[in-house]
């Protein structure tokens, strides 16, 4: 009655989804000189650095990460999450930033989430912002031109 076929060769039943690089025709510049990629999330499951971890080095990947431990370097990834245990130090490139513990450092991004737990102290240039009340941003904002 009910009858599912996967006749999927590239991704074969059971196997995780990949995420994919997906090249955007004009890519641009932000006004600071950073790099905005674009980056589209296809993978539903984030790349996590666990509490306790402590990183240093600079990470690329074309899906998403969620920091709950330390990382200190560069990052060009689609989206970002710092999560309330999670510390981050450097730069970051990325399509959606969502800040809930610290954050340090410059940002370049589409869409900038900042939770009524986050410390931030940053030059970010973003499109759209959410900032919910409570949380503690030091630094600067700026709108990125269309």
């Amino acid at each position: 009655m009910f009858n599912k076929s996967n006749n999927n060769q590239e991704n074969p039943k059971g196997a995780p989804a990949q995420p994919t690089f997906v090249p955007e025709e004009n890519v641009s510049s932000s006004p600071g000189g950073g790099f905005r990629p674009s980056l589209e999330i296809t993978s539903s499951k984030p790349s996590i650095i666990s509490e306790e971890v402590e990183l240093t080095g600079n990470i690329k990947t074309p899906g998403a990460l969620h920091i709950e431990g330390t990382v200190k370097g560069n990052l060009e990834v689609a989206s970002l999450t710092i999560g309330p245990t999670g510390v981050f130090e450097g730069n970051v490139n990325c399509k959606t930033l969502n800040v809930r513990g610290k954050f340090t450092g410059t940002s370049d991004c589409m869409e900038l989430m900042v939770a009524s737990s986050a410390q931030i102290e940053a030059k970010i240039t973003y499109r759209e912002l959410t900032l919910q009340r409570g949380a503690i941003l030091k630094g600067e904002l700026h709108v990125a031109g269309n």
